[in-house]
């Protein structure tokens, strides 16, 4: 079968970082506000299943997912129709699938190729393919491979029709969760937001692990919808998608406090005004010493909250006081919790204590690590880097063993999932091949807050983690993956020369292994993914381009207030130049966030 290549047609910006990201309906353009058609269509999918198809041999079988996104219905039919024209057998689950479930089959039963369609946490519009090949990601350069063969239509030809198979995965999946993780012990009263994206499913097993300890589970958002009605998005890092569920936590916790502090209904309705609604950040102090005034048993009424991303790789919580749980907080819970299992002998011996540390990671992040003997080594972001770095032996550093559990600042943190069967047992062959799966790690994190026997509260619990003055992510749009690109470069040429004598000693700089950039956390100028200058006052600021959107994403933090609101005025003066090619609105309304912090702390 001869078949015409799609030319110029084909976008080459959809082969990302570390994934493939498109728009697969019709949008308007955040910058212009003109209306733009659709890079990633049916009729692109399918050229792209011939494109990965012809990369494998004939008769390799592959598995395929999705999730609930309005399109991914279509472009999975597309794709598979795609690999089968080129003799490659599929074995896909048509109904939706959280990511963590179809990397964890992929893996356990040594799928040649696994892909996942998926938009992630973006919005309605937005989708992706998120590909592996023999166990490992398929990105940057490697899967820009394909584009030449998807423009020019140099497909296989001459081969046999491959064999489709229909699955269903997620009995196994979800037996997994139920045989892995044992019931609560300490009763948890949870807000669970599925933000309308697929880990919904997860309902039911996170209702019975909490029922157990007469804790309760209040489901919003549970439902698949790929229009996200919800709020657009399923993003547990963007204040769109967490505020309301930080006052539905607030409202309930409110109700607890006034009854156990006898408050009239006008110091309630008061506590109210100042905590809920715009005051949500200057109200969390209140709430905390309020919540201090508790006994033990009332604590233990207290509401937290889970949310999800869209196809629940993703997790996120919000703690007693209404405060967003900070991802790179959570981050130092499991490392601190992975390095103190490994100096107990938990694990065998070729699991070690080097730990992958995202760019974006706190100083507080990194100081945990290095303090409970872990080698932390920055790296880029994606979750290609931390599978990468995972199972590499690295002899430039000294990195002899393999690692089992990786994070990133964006909430996304990594285990060995396909270990772990069905229904028990140990698949050896996966313990070095990480996946990072929401699902698994809110069920992981909320043992590791039961095991804690003094503590009744997730904020006493994230206590262990020394807190600093940090900005929100910061997510600054382009007007095009060019223009992105082009900024980020204009950062790392500008940056050195303007803060080189508040830079912290430089160091060796980046060392290149197969495709990892690592560099050690104590030099001055980071280079791994963007640039991150680390000033002697000891803070920080980073910018670095999205791998997966035409964002420039960043991230601020200091030891006080003051310094924070400088380095963050900083980073916006820089981008300054570019005003008329990006969206400075998030930056800006941070800035104003922060001064209000100062001005309630003074």
């Amino acid at each position: 079968m001869t078949v015409q290549g799609l030319g110029k047609r084909f976008d080459p910006s959809l082969c990302g970082g570390y994934d493939m990201r498109g728009k697969a309906m019709e949008y308007v353009d955040k910058i212009s506000g003109q209306k733009k058609k659709p890079n990633l269509t049916p009729e692109i999918a399918r050229h792209i299943g011939r494109a990965l198809g012809s990369r494998l041999n004939v008769g390799s079988t592959v598995f395929i997912g999705r999730d609930g996104r309005l399109t991914s219905p279509e472009l999975m039919e597309a794709l598979i129709e795609g690999y089968l024209e080129m003799g490659i057998n599929v074995d896909a689950n048509k109904d939706t699938i959280p990511t963590g479930a179809t990397n964890w089959i992929g893996i356990q039963k040594k799928y040649v190729g696994v892909v996942q369609i998926s938009g992630s946490h973006n919005p309605a519009p937005d989708n992706g393919l998120k590909i592996s090949e023999h166990g490992q990601a398929l990105y940057a350069d490697r899967l820009k491979e394909i584009i030449p063969a998807i423009q020019e239509g140099s497909y296989r030809t001459g081969a046999q029709r491959g064999v489709l198979k229909l699955v269903d995965v997620r009995p196994g999946y979800y037996g997994m969760l139920e045989t892995h993780f044992v019931e609560l012990s300490t009763p948890r009263h949870i807000i669970f937001d599925a933000g309308n994206g697929i880990g919904g499913e997860f309902l039911p097993i996170l209702a019975g692990k909490v029922a157990t300890a007469g804790g309760s589970v209040t489901p919003i958002n549970y439902l698949a919808d790929g229009a996200y009605p919800a709020y657009g998005m399923a993003d547990p890092s963007k204040p769109l998608c967490v505020n309301p569920v930080r006052d539905m936590v607030l409202a309930q916790n409110i109700d607890i406090i006034a009854i156990a502090l006898s408050m009239s209904a006008r110091e309630k309705a008061e506590l109210i005004s100042q905590v809920i609604g715009n005051n949500r950040d200057m109200g969390i102090p209140i709430m905390e010493k309020l919540i201090s005034r508790l006994d033990q048993d009332t604590k233990k009424m207290l509401t937290i909250a889970v949310i999800l991303d869209g196809d629940a790789d993703r997790c996120g919580f919000v703690d007693e006081a209404g405060a967003p749980v900070a991802p790179e907080k959570m981050a130092a819970i499991f490392y601190l919790q992975y390095l103190r299992n490994l100096q107990k002998g938990v694990f065998p011996s070729n699991v070690g204590n080097f730990m992958a540390l995202d760019v974006r990671s706190s100083t507080a992040t990194v100081e945990m690590v290095a303090d409970n003997n872990g080698n932390g080594w920055f790296t880029q972001a994606g979750y290609p880097a931390h599978r990468l770095w995972a199972r590499s032996i690295i002899e430039a550093i000294g990195k002899t063993t393999i690692t089992q559990m990786s994070a990133e600042a964006s909430g996304h943190f990594f285990f060995p999932t396909a270990m772990y069967g069905a229904r028990g047992g140990t698949h050896n062959h996966a313990q070095s091949s990480l996946i990072d799966d929401g699902i698994f790690a809110t069920l992981q994190f909320l043992s590791f807050l039961d095991a804690q026997a003094k503590t009744t509260t997730l904020h006493d619990f994230m206590g262990i983690v020394p807190s600093k003055p940090v900005s929100e992510e910061l997510r600054i749009e382009s007007t095009s993956h060019d223009k992105k690109w082009e900024i980020a470069q204009y950062l790392i040429d500008t940056v050195p020369v303007r803060y080189a004598d508040e830079l912290r000693p430089l160091g060796r700089g980046v060392i290149e292994h197969e495709g990892l950039r690592i560099q050690d956390p104590k030099e001055g100028l980071i280079l791994v993914d963007g640039v991150r200058p680390q000033f002697r006052d000891g803070s920080m600021f980073m910018g670095r381009p999205s791998n997966t959107s035409f964002m420039i994403t960043g991230k601020v933090q200091a030891d006080d207030m003051p310094t924070l609101i400088k380095r963050t005025s900083q980073l916006r003066d820089l981008l300054e130049p570019y005003r008329n090619d990006i969206d400075m609105t998030e930056i800006q309304g941070e800035i104003a966030r922060q001064k209000t912090l100062l001005g309630s702390l003074t």
